[in-house]
């Protein structure tokens, strides 16, 4: 069984709008069901998304967890708003002490299809550019995000294969809003999700 989790349902929810998602769980966190995938919405931070992916493979036995999302690219990346990015590992990229990267589950048709690297996850989004440049020289990273470490993390405790797709939304560093561009994150990394819908089902399938 597959487990999407995203941190909004605004980055998903074109995906459960085509699929007619049903609602199965409202409290302590939303949750959806198509056929045999679950939805679920963990919440904006380490803290929910970690509580929100415990709570899903206590409660659903996934085989497969993909965390979907936005993300801001780093400025030297070469990485363009809009584009459709795997991961190839998470770190986080802000706490106090070292940890080591977290190896993320790659499938061929992510590998055939759209760029990957280093994913890096932080408690505060940086400010500046200045700032976001030398998180990436520190981290390797490529794209920022708040939750994909802790949901790597926890799924490889319970010994649960995780994949990580999200789409870019802005140059990290640059708060000025008019220059990023959520709405065409979401409909690109919804579309790739549904065009390649049935290599999901084969993965799943496989593991």
């Amino acid at each position: 069984m597959v487990l999407f989790i995203s941190a909004t349902k605004m980055e998903i929810e074109p995906i459960l709008k085509n699929k007619r998602a049903k609602i199965i769980v409202e409290k302590p966190w939303e949750c959806y069901r198509v056929d045999k995938y679950y939805f679920v919405i963990s919440g904006i931070g380490k803290s929910l998304a970690g509580g929100a992916v415990t709570f899903a493979i206590t409660q659903f036995k996934p085989t497969w967890i993909v965390n979907l999302g936005i993300a801001g690219a780093y400025p030297n990346s070469s990485i363009k708003i809009g584009e459709v990015l795997y991961g190839i590992e998470e770190i986080f990229g802000d706490e106090p002490f070292e940890e080591e990267p977290i190896k993320l589950f790659v499938p061929r048709f992510l590998r055939e299809s759209i760029r990957g690297g280093r994913f890096v996850t932080l408690s505060r989004i940086p400010e500046t550019v200045y700032e976001a440049q030398e998180i990436e020289k520190k981290t390797q990273g490529i794209c920022e995000n708040m939750e994909g470490a802790s949901i790597a993390k926890i799924a490889n405790l319970f010994g649960v294969s995780c994949t990580e797709i999200r789409a870019i939304s802005n140059i990290a560093g640059i708060r000025d809003k008019s220059k990023w561009d959520i709405d065409s994150a979401v409909d690109n990394l919804s579309n790739y999700i549904l065009s390649h819908w049935e290599e999901f089902d084969e993965v799943e399938n496989s593991l």
